[in-house]
């Protein structure tokens, strides 16, 4: 079987609903090297707000009442290289009063944790198509697949 330039890693998946108070105490309390926030009506890239401080303030008012975009922030996706042997991203969507969160992490070193399935990454260059106003063009990423619950998807790093 070829491998196509896959090296073995560990994944960790977490879905659960959360708290705007839990959201930035379990994920927003770490810096993000990009994403971007969807309000209710536009987009902005994770600096466009002011990093990760400016996604706190808008988690529980209308972000015009803070200074920002009229609306209220609706989702979020960010996305960071933690150390030299794990990628992160995060997902968030409002439910209410609530937020629904998808976090992944990729563990690039051989060592395995509790709580982690194996898995297969590689670098991958993606392509953005479209006028999009927060990306566009060609997207640095790594492609993650989980063969025990045949599971393919991507992760975004750097900007």
């Amino acid at each position: 079987m070829r491998n196509d330039g896959f090296k073995k890693g560990w994944f960790t998946w977490v879905s659960k609903s959360v708290q705007p108070n839990d959201l930035e105490r379990e994920y927003l309390c770490r810096e993000w090297d990009a994403g971007f926030t969807a309000f209710s009506n536009c987009e902005r890239s994770l600096r466009e707000v002011g990093g990760v401080l400016g996604v706190i303030k808008f988690l529980t008012c209308r972000a015009e009442e803070q200074g920002g975009p009229e609306g209220f922030l609706m989702e979020g996706g960010l996305w960071r290289k933690d150390g030299d042997d794990a990628y992160e991203e995060l997902a968030f969507e409002r439910e209410g009063d609530n937020f629904f969160v998808q976090y992944m992490r990729l563990d690039t070193r051989q060592t395995v944790n509790e709580g982690q399935d194996e898995c297969y990454y590689r670098s991958a260059d993606t392509f953005v198509l479209g006028a999009l106003k927060v990306f566009s063009g060609d997207l640095s990423t790594v492609e993650v697949i989980v063969p025990e619950y045949r599971l393919r998807f991507y992760i975004a790093r750097g900007e």
